[in-house]
């Protein structure tokens, strides 16, 4: 006996490309992935098609074989490995990976959740461009031509919530509850903002709710899982995930934040586990091909790492997250220039992912390629500003370490108010240091001219470097002609105390 609707998987002693199986066994079983298993359909044994699902069905255990360790051929020559296709050199030769059965479902579209509506599109695009203003008007828009659709709500709400009014957001929830009560996706958006508003027993009713109204929900489970997980109740969330992958064993976002969670928690052999079943769900799931990959490495395997970050930009071409962590890997091996290549790669399908690059100026500043440095500094705060700190943190820290700014400038970080003028601070040194036209020097010392006007211990602190010379300075930053800021430039130019310059206009006191 088994649930109706479960897919099941069954051991075969087959090998990928030499086994003899006919074409109508191949039509009714579907075999598929690694070539070492056949997946078997229980459609035939279906009844009540339609039924609403019961809210605890007698479960029984879909991987009657998961007890059972699965032999599988061993290629031991990468040649070998290579000739076959890319599914075929997931197991290699080391006796790191253990043969952890794996169980092959019929691939699911789970998350399809938003509507074909042209206004609702647009309020996506704004919003991810930073138009708040010009995305809740399409959000409106959208709603007026789509009034019923509670996938609009949702998104609006999550827009809302980032913005930090958590009442507007409810009041967006609460409506669509009102539309339709029935809906996971709702209930699960409700329960995430009932958490952050510090109602957890609240949260928690709505995820069990939700599960209970759609226990094959994966997504559904997924959040009450990694709900628990935040309120630091491990064994909870560990018994929600091993239920949930019971009931939507075809959801692959299900296995790979199970991964991602026993991953974080230092098991890295069970993490391995969870993504081999994620691909295996759902093989075109980039994301559970690139954490595994991030974990293969982690256990020092980096020819398999490669092997699945290669598999993850085949199954997406425009994933901008794993060109970033392929090319941390190379750049961890030392491969310098592979990294570039892959991170210029991730930048031409999303010229503004903030975290590529940050990865990249990293790299440059640690092969002290400063200037470039700056530059991708500078891009990644352009393109999430204001929720830049981390890049900020990382480009102030390196011109601190090359003595430009003073450690007290560090302390405004802490505050968002001020993130803006440690920003535009870091821009105008860089206009000095790069210093590509008589503009951009002009530009300089019309600012530090106003900024000295705020903080009247700058021209004390420069003339405390060299009395005349600071004059000098004072005279030129006040006057700035044509003769005024070439002569600057050329000071600037021969002058061996330009850091100390620098360090004295950056400076803060603690007073």
């Amino acid at each position: 006996m088994f649930v109706s609707g479960w897919c099941w998987i069954s051991p075969v002693t087959i090998l990928c490309c030499t086994t003899e199986i006919s074409s109508r066994s191949l039509e009714s079983q579907k075999r598929r992935f690694l070539g070492y298993y056949v997946l078997h359909s229980s459609s035939k044994n279906r009844q009540g098609v339609g039924r609403r699902p019961r809210v605890e069905p007698e479960l029984q255990n879909p991987f009657p074989f998961c007890d059972t360790k699965i032999e599988c051929q061993i290629f031991e020559s990468k040649k070998d490995r290579r000739a076959r296709n890319f599914p075929g050199n997931l197991f290699k030769s080391n006796s790191l990976y253990r043969d952890v059965p794996v169980e092959l479902m019929a691939k699911e579209n789970i998350c399809c959740l938003y509507p074909t509506c042209p206004e609702f599109t647009q309020a996506l695009s704004e919003q991810k461009k930073g138009f708040i203003v010009k995305a809740r008007e399409s959000f409106q828009k959208s709603l007026k031509k789509c009034p019923g659709d509670v996938r609009i709500y949702v998104a609006w709400s999550k827009m809302e919530l980032q913005e930090g009014k958590t009442e507007q957001a409810r009041r967006l929830l609460l409506a669509a509850e009102e539309i339709d009560s029935s809906s996971a996706h709702v209930l699960c958006a409700l329960a995430i903002l009932e958490e952050k508003l510090g109602r957890t027993s609240r949260a928690r009713e709505i995820f069990q709710r939700c599960i209970e109204l759609d226990p094959k929900d994966g997504v559904a489970w997924q959040a009450y899982a990694l709900f628990e997980t935040r309120q630091g109740r491990d064994k909870e969330a560990r018994e929600i995930f091993c239920k949930g992958v019971q009931y939507a064993s075809k959801c692959a976002y299900l296995w790979q934040a199970w991964g991602v969670y026993e991953q974080k928690k230092g098991k890295l052999r069970e993490a391995t586990d969870k993504f081999r079943l994620a691909t295996a769900a759902d093989p075109t799931h980039c994301p559970s091909w690139q954490a595994w990959a991030i974990v293969e490495e982690k256990l020092g395997n980096i020819e398999f790492a490669r092997e699945l970050f290669e598999k993850a930009l085949q199954v997406d071409p425009h994933s901008a997250p794993t060109y970033q962590a392929f090319g941390l890997l190379e750049s961890r091996q030392g491969n310098k220039d592979r990294a570039r290549q892959l991170f210029k790669r991730g930048l031409g399908v999303n010229p503004q992912h903030s975290h590529l690059l940050h990865a990249w100026a990293q790299l440059e500043e640690s092969a002290g390629n400063f200037e470039f440095a700056r530059q991708l500094y500078d891009w990644g705060v352009k393109s999430e500003f204001p929720k830049c700190q981390v890049t900020l943190k990382s480009w102030l820290k390196m011109e601190i370490s090359l003595g430009y700014f003073d450690e007290s400038m560090s302390k405004l970080l802490n505050l968002r108010s001020t993130a803006k003028q440690v920003v535009e601070e870091l821009r105008i040194m860089r206009k000095l240091l790069e210093s590509r036209s008589e503009a951009d020097i002009h530009l300089f010392m019309q600012w530090l001219s106003n900024r000295a006007k705020e903080d009247q211990q700058i021209w004390a602190r420069i003339r405390s470097l060299s009395e005349a010379e600071g004059r000098k300075i004072q005279k030129w930053m006040e006057r700035r002609s044509s003769e005024d800021i070439k002569a600057f430039y050329e000071w600037l130019q021969r002058s061996q105390s330009s850091t100390g310059f620098l360090h004295s206009v950056f400076r803060r006191d603690d007073s």
